[in-house]
């Protein structure tokens, strides 16, 4: 490994992951080299970093696996320090395959994937890339809702994590991170709503009653009127933030409702934030079908 510092060399022997190392290295450094416009070769190589991690969960190699993890989270420095949001897109789409795919085994990593997908998203708009950081939101909306099926708890902790992101942006947000910020997590809770997932909806319903009043009314007034969901430019994003699919836009109304009810009330589920950890202790233990099998390295 020329180059790799003592402390790789320390790690990747006590992991015993130094082909895949050497392989997910290699990943990284094409990312710094491709092209910006050339984010279909970025694109793959995040499919093949995602395929190699679901394949180190199957059998059984944690090591492998949350390696998978730390080098995706690397690719989107890598975009960040290359001012690259077209890389962005393709990297955080399989980011969040790979968490739905963590979550019939290594549901852990399917929360701290999200919690990275979120940190990431405003290092993006703190980069003056802002878009991405809705589009993380979005990722992580659309991974709780595919997690209440195997365990609704994932569902609930992810939301914890939406909220507490949007009210920590809200203080010195820039307009378009925190307006794609919100629809993911208004997108989340319209859908709680309507699944009557109740801890999950109070929970989000706090939240959003703890921001600015002005702006929840007329974000949700946009979500509401918009009568075309295509954005307004031809780049990676196709469908504006302000977007509300119409099964899901008819739960606006009841979510205007349960936001006077819960600022006559009090926001007491956002005080149970504060002490909730970015990243959960393991929902459930890492098992797999074969604990045995170990992937190359």
């Amino acid at each position: 490994m020329p180059g790799a510092s003592d402390q790789i060399i320390a790690e990747v022997n006590r992991a015993k992951t130094w082909f895949a190392y050497m392989v997910l290295a290699s990943f990284n450094d094409m990312v710094g080299l491709t092209p910006a416009h050339r984010k279909e070769a970025v694109h793959e190589i995040a499919v093949a970093t995602r395929d190699f991690g679901l394949a180190a969960i199957d059998a059984g190699d944690s090591e492998a696996a949350e390696l998978s993890l730390r080098f995706f989270n690397t690719y989107l420095r890598a975009a960040i320090n290359r001012s690259a949001p077209t890389f962005a897109s393709g990297i955080m789409n399989e980011y969040r395959r790979f968490a739905i795919g963590a979550l019939e085994w290594r549901r852990d990593l399917a929360v701290e994937a999200a919690a990275h997908l979120l940190r990431y998203g405003r290092h993006f708009d703190e980069a003056g890339m802002p878009a991405v950081f809705g589009a993380a939101a979005e990722d992580v909306a659309d991974l709780a809702i595919e997690a209440r099926v195997r365990d609704p708890q994932v569902s609930f902790r992810l939301a914890q994590l939406l909220v507490r992101n949007l009210l920590d942006l809200i203080p010195d947000a820039r307009p378009i991170g925190l307006n794609g910020l919100f629809k993911g997590v208004a997108k989340l809770t319209c859908w709680a709503m309507a699944a009557e997932e109740k801890d999950i909806a109070h929970v989000l319903v706090e939240g959003i009653a703890a921001a600015p009043p002005d702006f929840v009314d007329a974000a949700l007034s946009r979500m509401e009127g918009l009568q075309n969901g295509l954005f307004w430019e031809v780049n990676e994003r196709v469908i504006s933030f302000d977007w509300l699919d119409h099964p899901l836009r008819d739960e606006i109304p009841r979510l205007r409702g349960a936001l006077r009810k819960a600022k006559s009330s009090g926001n007491g589920a956002v005080a149970e934030l504060e002490d909730a950890p970015v990243v959960s202790e393991d929902l459930v233990k890492p098992t797999a079908p074969n604990p045995a099998v170990q992937t190359p390295g």
